[in-house]
């Protein structure tokens, strides 16, 4: 599951967040490659190039 690759010692990077993409856009059947970050923060979110669609990684699972 995509939000697997969040789980990790590193905390919530741009390299944490871009591998989560990745792995939502395989699920999701997108094609992830050259997704641009345009903002890092409480979330993260991502451009695509191929498709006019914006990605967002949540930080956590958890809400509130």
């Amino acid at each position: 599951m995509a939000a697997d690759a969040a789980r990790s010692e590193e905390g919530f990077t741009s390299a944490v967040a871009t591998r989560v993409m990745v792995a939502a856009c395989r699920v999701a059947q997108l094609d992830g490659t050259g997704a641009e970050l345009i903002r890092l923060g409480e979330n993260a979110l991502f451009r695509l190039a191929p498709v006019p669609m914006i990605v967002r990684v949540a930080r956590t699972l958890e809400s509130g």
